[in-house]
């Protein structure tokens, strides 16, 4: 699970995912802690996006936001809101 930080946003969304995918490990999970480009209506950060390896590049198979109870797939299927991942 690859949580972005501001300082290293462009890293954590392209460089590592790569990286990941080239060495074969099959699952990879990002989480957004706040609001992104790719933010879509009515979704509040966090937000958990789910990739699976296919053909030597990861591919989203599931995302969520927070107030959304989700399993996410893997080989440690996870049910949670990801807005529970964040500290009060």
């Amino acid at each position: 699970m690859e949580i972005v930080s501001p300082g290293s946003r462009k890293q954590d969304r392209t460089l590592k995912p790569m990286v990941l995918a080239e060495a074969g490990v099959p699952h990879f999970w990002r989480v957004e802690l706040i609001g992104f480009r790719e933010q879509l209506p009515g979704e509040r950060p966090p937000v958990v996006f789910a990739h699976m390896l296919s053909d030597a590049a990861y591919a989203l198979v599931m995302r969520a936001g927070a107030g959304t109870v989700v399993t996410l797939p893997g080989p440690i299927p996870l049910s949670v809101d990801p807005g529970g991942l964040l500290l009060r």
